[in-house]
């Protein structure tokens, strides 16, 4: 369907969802296109060209659809009211890092901002800092459907926020030297992660989180560059800053890296729990340090250098049925019934 078709439909549509109010109110849908102009005022007869330009025009709490394919920015784009910033379906709505900045900041102070069917990309040649760094002191960030692609520092970098939840669904990070990062910056911190069916691939470090984090990984793959690979799959570390990390992973695979999954604490306490599950091609499969704990159970550990490694008064427990085929080394013994993997 070509852009004047589908905004005539939308058109009629939007009829029904106005409010009466005057000419000057915010939008509830403000909308973009690659022939928009930002001169307009980002409805469906005259959209705009750019997102800062459809971010002025929306209502806190509204949406903004990108009715074809095109790049929509020219610089970092600063979130910073709840909102819905989606490409319809069949467009690609593009989103580039440009002089060695973020694509997006995403610093609504409350509320929900969701980011939907987005493509999020370096300017070629460019390593940039992040793809989209969460900022707010609190609220909640939505990526579902997206890529991110490219040589960013980080994919997805969660920095500083006290009270705030972050949810990834459907959504693949490829090639950032970080695919995601979580930095729980202030005290008594408390950032909730859910990672689900998605794929963090081709990184050093695929999830890397720190002090005040609860983190859930279902049906995701996390895969390094290949089966000589440095760099860890997951890795979880409490200095003492904020509140414990407590991480539990399920139905996922974890594969060629130096280390599969790596956790160690000072303080406060770091536990991780993994479950139906796969951990394959790494150097140590998993490491805990510190007094950190894993918990495995139902999973598979298989082509790796060395099992398990507990270090300084962690440990290791297994239960259930694991399966532990092709590995070089059993490394440290394990704790729990379901004994040695």
């Amino acid at each position: 369907m070509s852009v004047r078709n589908l905004a005539a439909v939308l058109f009629t549509a939007s009829l029904c969802l106005a409010p009466a109010t005057s000419a000057q109110a915010q939008l509830f849908r403000a909308y973009l296109a690659s022939t928009g102009s930002d001169s307009g005022n980002c409805s469906i007869t005259a959209p705009c060209r750019l997102l800062p330009a459809a971010l002025a025009a929306v209502a806190s709490g509204g949406e903004i659809w990108m009715l074809d394919s095109a790049n929509y920015n020219g610089s970092t784009v600063n979130v910073t009211k709840p909102v819905k910033i989606l490409a319809v379906p069949g467009a690609i709505g593009s989103i580039v890092s440009t002089g060695g900045t973020p694509a997006m900041v995403v610093n609504a102070p409350s509320g929900v901002v969701t980011l939907r069917n987005l493509v999020v990309v370096p300017f070629p040649g460019q390593t940039t800092s992040d793809a989209i760094a969460f900022q707010a002191e609190s609220g909640e960030l939505v990526v579902e459907d997206c890529s991110i692609t490219g040589t960013f520092n980080n994919g997805i970098a969660v920095a500083g926020p006290k009270f705030a939840r972050l949810l990834v669904r459907n959504t693949t990070i490829r090639g950032s030297l970080t695919s995601i990062r979580i930095d729980a910056l202030q005290a008594a911190s408390v950032i909730r992660v859910s990672i689900a069916s998605s794929n963090l691939l081709d990184a050093l470090f695929a999830l890397v989180a720190n002090s005040g984090t609860e983190l859930t990984v279902t049906g995701t793959t996390i895969a390094g560059t290949g089966s000589n690979a440095l760099g860890t799959g997951i890795s979880l570390f409490s200095n003492g800053t904020s509140g414990p990390v407590a991480a539990h992973v399920t139905n996922s695979t974890v594969h060629s890296f130096e280390n599969g999954v790596s956790v160690s604490q000072i303080a406060p306490f770091v536990s991780t729990s993994i479950a139906s599950s796969e951990i394959a091609h790494t150097n140590v499969a998993l490491t805990a340090s510190g007094g950190a704990t894993i918990a495995i159970s139902g999973t598979r550990v298989v082509h790796n250098h060395i099992v398990a490694q507990a270090i300084s008064g962690s440990v290791i427990f297994t239960s259930g049925t694991n399966y532990n085929a092709y590995n070089n080394a059993a490394g440290s013994a394990l704790s729990g019934p379901g004994g040695a993997l």
